[in-house]
């Protein structure tokens, strides 16, 4: 009877340090994601500012930074262009624009399909560093230079551990 409970003991506490393992190595790689989802409509105003904040709390190791952009394969234009701005934990701001290619000149479409969505992923640094722990907040508009984008269905920003 000892010995069954020994065994079921070790057992036991093998099994949770391999879920421990696992678990650990999944999430080691992708630390923050934040994405906007469009209302039913898919209609992104030139006048609306998504924000999406990053609390960064591991600042020691430098990030993949990627931004992430959902349409529907009827997008109608051959690039999406956005303005994207930082503002770190001590309110200094950069910001850049971001020219994401949707389709190919031949008018096939980039990125991952679904059925009817199109995903894109596009690089906006591969060691992207953090100064300062805390809240970063970024603002992402539409410089496209008309009223309305349709079929934008969700954009989002996601940064990966650097190792």
């Amino acid at each position: 009877m000892m010995r069954t409970n020994r065994t079921l003991e070790f057992t036991a506490l093998c099994a949770a340090f391999m879920l421990a393992i696992t678990i650990s190595s999944c999430t080691s790689h992708m630390k923050y994601v934040e994405r906007y989802k469009f209302s039913e409509d898919y209609i992104w105003k030139a006048e609306d500012t998504i924000e999406l904040v990053m609390d960064i709390r591991d600042n020691k190791a430098p990030y993949l930074f990627e931004l992430t952009f959902r349409c529907a394969s009827g997008f109608p234009y051959e690039r999406m262009l956005l303005r994207v701005e930082e503002i770190s934990p001590d309110n200094r701001s950069a910001r850049r624009d971001v020219e994401i290619l949707v389709r190919n000149p031949d008018g096939s479409l980039n990125g991952e399909k679904g059925f009817d969505i199109i995903d894109l992923t596009t690089t906006l640094t591969d060691k992207k560093e953090y100064p300062l722990h805390g809240a970063y907040h970024y603002r992402i508009y539409p410089a496209m230079g008309i009223e309305e984008v349709p079929l934008v269905m969700e954009v989002g920003l996601q940064l990966s551990r650097q190792e």
